[in-house]
């Protein structure tokens, strides 16, 4: 597996752990029957997330310059989210030499 495919691995597992937390926000604020207005930001960010994981994937896949600098940026944020960010960002910047295998 050549070290684009990698990365582009990670980014996609990642958005869809974000779907899957977005999944189960909502459902908890409505089975709580809670005022879901007021975590719109959250629900936003979460998307983000997942779109930018999701497209950053798509890249890496493609070898897309754009991406692997995302991917970079992403690595270098996710060093701060200690045990598995530092892991997981660790891997994406091991993995941002594209030109290398």
């Amino acid at each position: 597996m050549t070290k684009n495919e990698v990365s582009a691995r990670v980014h996609r597992w990642l958005s869809y752990f974000y779907g899957a937390m977005l999944f189960f926000f909502v459902c908890i604020f409505m089975l709580a029957s809670m005022d879901i207005t007021a975590v719109w930001p959250a629900i936003l960010g979460l998307g983000v997330f997942i779109a930018i994981h999701f497209f950053t994937s798509v890249g890496a896949q493609k070898k897309e310059f754009w991406a692997r600098g995302v991917s970079i940026v992403l690595g270098i944020l996710m060093l701060f989210a200690f045990p598995i960010g530092t892991i997981l960002g660790c891997i994406l910047l091991f993995n941002s030499n594209w030109n290398e295998g």
